[in-house]
């Protein structure tokens, strides 16, 4: 029933062809071009193809193919074949070329195929694509394939010739309807029927360039040499109508209509009103169409249709048409280069008040053509007040009575000058600005008042007037080129806050706060309570332009656009390009709304004015964004070009492949993410690509997606692709691997015996155990010299002190006996068996050996305290080491606490007993040795300490946990009287075997010896620092002979003096890098000038260099 019925609207469609006639208005459109046109490339295009997965296929007149993914056009250099081809089409995710009788498929950076092919020696002249199908011609045939299932069907064009009485005969397009296929020819229109063709009478002879078959709206559109002619299959259209007047070129169909394109424009029908218009578009020479030849249209099912002439590709957003746009040519009035300067409502009719460069106009939207001319010369302002107008011109204030049309100047006093700003205020009160002077003008009585320059702040001048906005009873809002101003009860005040946005722009008035758009930003103030408050912008550094209030909240006109805010001043919506609105577009303080009817805007731009319904604008449903794969890079090569889908992606171990990501249409304010897993986070994607770099075999899936600037998803897209396994990870390499290392093993087995390895094994845990008991020797003999050091000195200390007494005091028998129990009580301390307690005063003890340490605590930033209840504690002693039981309790002390800590030393006594309490809150102390242990009584350590206290006759308690540690020394309480001391002095040296005259000259040789010894360590410590320092600068110092100073050293100490010079050199150094100091600066500190030569001898003396020295501290106080 189907075949009769279409022949049937074909021969109707017939009738009317001779009939038709052609009709058309303009209307404005704005068409975006390329990104590439800003850098000067025009793509001069010949056909346009929509990309299956997003995006637009190029081809220009040169035959090179380029890919455009709404950011980039792909490939940069060249086209993505290596060659160019005249005919092309695009279907099913292919380019479909033919050579000769051949038709051949093609992909980039793939081999091309061989799809079918015709009789060898005929030539294909034209190929298309219907959907599914294939079309193609040569001389003589028809042939359509079936892309799915490669069926190929011929049909005889000699039917053709014989109607056409042509020698000649041309297919240029064909369209399948239902199973027919009709042919546009150089020589009318034909239909087939069975294998042959039959002509439509009516169609003439003419050329039919084009054919458009609406499967939708069951309407055919034919394209011929003089427009395009719309009928309907199923209901037939009475009176078909030419759309254009010239040669049609494309066709394409959107929701409402078909778009046609010519060698002279673009024009659309609408097939719901029957409307015909040209679109006309903006001034802006970038985004028009005049003049274009437009090859190619195509609607990319996602709200926008893309034009391709011959100067470029532009879009076209379907989105746009809630935007009505007048240019300046549509109005008759406006001569060439006039300007708009002014725009505002009527307030007492219907209309608009339009100043320009050369007047002022009253007009009304609706006719715009006819609009009323009131007053011929430039206008800078106006204001109205009842039935007159007040414009300020350079001439002066001119008033004009609009029920008599006459115009009058109104004088102003002469040293005023002509006003730049005008506006009428609550009072019947002019408002107005002359240069620098602001007045006040009394309409009612004509009275005229100034308030002069003074309100200016001074820093700011020269300075200009921009804006007026009255609000309240004498007050107004005064915008300046450096701020705002606000004059209330005749106080004008500056809004200090505002000068750090510039120049203000505009101001509007909306729920009892001003909202003012400045140069660098948008902000609204509370004048009753002075809060103000920054607005969020779309994007930081754009242009504000206007502010118009609507119903629903506020609008903005930018540089970027049209931005929506909310009562509450919060930005909800933006409406930017290419979906209406042209960067850079919009005029500064031009916009207003409808007296009517308030959600009707009007904006002035460059170009003219555009509006629209705020209410239908904010409700209406944006186009749809894909974001494409476009490119895919391995190893900076591309592999895919454009709308890469979920192809057969793979890349080999240790590749790079990259991803370039684009949207279509582009939204310049939305934002791009990725993820490479699911489980892992978002990461903004910012650069040109996304690049990963040594992947882990196996599949990886990239997921893509696109989010507005207020949080909403718009789209998103996912590619998953492969890393194959590298070769030693496949199968048959593991089994290769896994038999070379049992061969291996084998052979190492025979060649090696077990005992080798087990000797080897031995060795090397005997050199490591070795080597950690002389690391653990050396930390443990620099601790001890240092203990010793502070022994002697404390001793040496108290020695001086008793010696300065017994100067000082008069009772020589009192200091005698002290001084002779002290020197009974340093030999006791140095013998190994225990002798009778004697009463001794153990406080100076302390004290002297606190005053020896303070000032290592001191550097350490280490508090070191003292106290005592009672001013002596006198205590039985059988030994007096008190001092090296607290230097080795101090030296412990030191390393353990750390800066900002306290040691502290108290003394307590009751009736039987006397106690040294010794309390920290570092780290915890260490263990004392268990009595299984053999403590060393020659080697005092601060495990070893309960021995050496017990040697003194005081028992120690340890109290120790994470928060306080405390140290307890308890003696026995003792009167320290000297009588009785005497008594017991006396008793014990009769004690005491006798001592011969050759000890007591042995004893006091060996302590001139050690007198001599002492003088020659004091001179190495006050001078180890010195690098200049050797065995000549000592003897000189000593007043002997190099000689004597080696000869009598080594005999006393049994090494050199150079020796024990770099000993002590290299033990200060050791104390320096455990203080934390660097390797280079110790050396030099220590008296070395070569950094070498002292690692050299540092790891001479402790097996270890100076690095690692400080790495095993740091790991042991990692380990503490």
């Amino acid at each position: 029933m189907r075949r009769p019925k279409l022949l049937h609207a074909i021969l109707l469609w017939c009738c009317f062809f001779a009939h038709a006639v052609y009709a058309a208005g303009t209307r404005t459109s704005v068409f975006y071009p390329l990104p590439s046109l800003s850098q000067g490339k025009v793509f001069a295009t010949k056909q346009l193809f929509v990309a299956e997965h997003g995006g637009i296929w190029i081809h220009d007149v040169h035959g090179d193919i380029y890919f455009f993914d709404g950011s980039n056009i792909l490939p940069s250099r060249g086209s993505i074949f290596p060659q160019s081809y005249d005919h092309l089409t695009y279907a099913k995710g292919h380019f479909w070329t033919f050579v000769d009788h051949q038709l051949i498929k093609l992909m980039p950076n793939q081999q091309q195929i061989v799809e079918t092919q015709i009789t060898p020696g005929q030539q294909i002249r034209v190929l298309g694509v219907v959907n599914d199908w294939l079309w193609f011609a040569d001389d003589n045939d028809f042939y359509t394939y079936e892309i799915e299932s490669g069926a190929l069907k011929r049909y005889s064009l000699q039917s053709v010739y014989q109607q056409s009485e042509s020698s000649q005969v041309y297919v240029t397009d064909a369209e399948k309807v239902g199973d027919k296929w009709v042919l546009a020819t150089s020589s009318g229109v034909y239909v087939s029927n069975q294998n042959s063709f039959q002509h439509i009478p009516v169609s003439g002879k003419r050329y039919i360039e084009k054919l458009h078959y609406s499967q939708r709206k069951q309407e055919m559109v034919v394209g011929t040499l003089n427009g395009a002619l719309v009928f309907g299959i199923e209901k037939q259209t009475k009176m078909p109508r030419y759309i254009g007047n010239t040669h049609v070129l494309s066709i394409a169909e959107t929701d409402n209509g078909y778009w046609v394109g010519t060698e002279n424009g673009l024009f659309v029908y609408n097939s719901i009103s029957g409307e015909i218009n040209q679109l006309q578009s903006s001034q802006l020479s970038d985004y028009n169409l005049v003049g274009d030849k437009v090859y190619a249209l195509v609607n990319d099912q996602q709200g926008g249709v893309w034009v391709g002439s011959d100067r470029g590709v532009r879009y076209h957003s379907l989105f746009s048409r809630n935007f009505d746009r007048l240019s300046a040519n549509e109005v008759s009035v406006l001569s060439r280069g006039e300007k708009i300067l002014y725009f505002a409502a009527s307030e007492q009719s219907e209309g608009y008040w339009l100043a320009t460069s050369g007047g002022l106009y009253r007009f009304r939207l609706n006719n715009f053509k006819s609009p009323s001319l009131i007053y011929r010369g430039k206008v800078l302002d106006v204001a109205q007040y009842q039935h007159e107008l007040w414009l300020a011109t350079p001439k002066g204030i001119v008033r004009v009575d609009l029920l008599t049309n006459e115009e009058n100047t109104q004088h102003l006093p002469n040293d005023v000058p002509a006003p730049t700003a005008i506006e009428v205020g609550t009072e019947n009160t002019l408002w107005g600005v002359s240069g620098l002077t602001l007045w006040r003008y009394e309409l009612e009585t004509g009275a005229f008042h100034s308030l002069g320059e003074d309100w200016w702040i001074g820093h700011y001048l020269p300075a200009r007037v921009t804006e007026l906005k009255t609000y309240g009873k004498d007050s107004v809002l005064i915008g300046t080129d450096h701020g705002l101003y606000v004059l209330n009860n005749n106080r004008v005040r500056f809004i200090q806050r505002s000068a750090n946005f510039g120049e203000v722009i505009d101001i509007e008035r909306y729920d009892d706060k001003v909202w003012v758009a400045a140069s660098y930003g948008v902000y609204h103030i509370n004048l009753e309570t002075s809060e103000f408050e920054v607005l969020e912008t779309v994007s930081p550094g754009i242009g504000p332009r206007c502010l118009v209030a609507s119903k629903q909240g506020v609008w903005l006109s930018s540089s970027m656009g049209l931005s929506f805010y909310s009562p509450s001043a919060q930005l909800t919506q933006h409406f930017s390009s290419p979906f209406g609105t042209i960067n850079n577009e919009f005029l500064a303080d031009i916009c207003l709304n409808d007296q009517s009817d308030a959600d009707y805007l009007v904006f002035g731009t460059r170009s003219g004015l555009l509006s629209f319904d705020s209410t239908t604008l904010m409700h209406a449903e944006r186009p749809a964004t894909a974001m494409i794969f476009s490119q895919v890079d391995v190893n900076s090569q591309p592999i895919h070009i454009g709308g890469v889908a979920q192809s057969n992606i793979a890349i080999d171990f240790g590749d790079s492949i990259s991803f370039r990501v684009g949207t279509s249409p582009s939204d310049t304010g939305s934002h791009k993410f990725y993820r490479l897993r699911s489980d892992s986070e978002w990461t903004p994607h910012e650069g040109r690509q996304i690049t990963f770099d040594r992947l882990g075999p196996g599949k990886h899936t990239l997921e893509v997606k696109l989010r507005s600037r207020f949080g909403e998803q718009l789209s998103a897209n996912t590619l998953t692709f492969s890393v194959n396994k590298p070769w030693y990870l496949k199968p048959i390499s593991l089994a290769l691997f896994v038999v070379f290392a049992i061969a291996l093993v084998i052979g190492l087995i025979a060649w090696r015996s077990r005992r080798v390895m087990f000797a080897n094994r031995k060795l090397r845990a005997q050199v490591a155990l070795k080597t950690s008991q002389l690391k653990h020797q050396s930390r443990t003999v620099l601790n001890n010299n240092k203990s010793l050091r502070k022994q002697i000195e404390v001793r040496e200390q108290l020695l001086s002190r008793l010696s300065a007494d017994a100067c000082s005091d008069k009772d020589n028998l009192l200091m005698s006996f002290k001084w002779e129990r002290y020197e009974l009580l340093m030999r006791l301390s140095s013998q190994h068996c225990v002798y009778e307690p004697i009463a001794f005063d153990l406080l100076p003890v302390s004290k002297a050996v606190v005053e020896c340490w303070q000032m290592e605590f001191n550097e350490k930033g280490v508090a070191l305290e003292l106290s005592s209840e009672e001013t002596s504690q006198c205590g039985l002693v059988q030994q007096l080491n008190l001092d090296s039981v607290l230097n080795t309790i101090l030296a412990a002390s030191l390393r353990r606490l750390t800066k900002g800590e306290t040691l502290s030393i108290s003394w307590r006594s009751d009736d039987c007993s006397i106690y040294l309490s010794i309390q920290d809150y570092g780290r915890q102390l260490p263990n004392f040795a268990f009595d299984g242990h053999k403590v060393s009584s020659s080697m005092l350590s601060f495990e070893s300490l309960p021995h050496h206290a017990a040697l003194s006759g005081a028992q120690l308690s340890r109290h120790s946990s994470p928060q306080e540690n405390r140290l307890i020394l308890e003696w026995e309480r003792a009167e320290c009287h000297v009588q009785a001391d005497v008594s017991k002095s006396n008793n014990l040296l009769l004690n005491q075997p006798p001592i011969s005259e050759d000890l007591e000259k042995t004893t006091r040789h060996i302590s001139d010896q050690e007198a001599w010894l002492h003088r020659v360590d004091a001179l190495i410590e006050d001078n180890y620092a010195d690098a200049q320092f050797s065995t000549s600068v000592a003897s000189k110092a000593l007043f002997t002979s190099e000689r004597n100073l080696q000869r009598k050293f080594k005999a006393i100490t049994g090494k050199t003096f150079t020796e024990a010079l770099i000993e002590v050199r290299l033990e200060n150094a050791c104390e320096k890098l455990l203080g934390g100091q660097r390797i280079s600066d110790v050396a030099f500190d220590c008296g070395f000038n070569d950094h070498s030569y002292f690692s050299q001898r540092f790891k001479l003396h402790y097996g270890l260099s100076p690095s690692q020295f400080v790495d095993a501290q740091i790991e042991l106080s990692e380990t503490i």
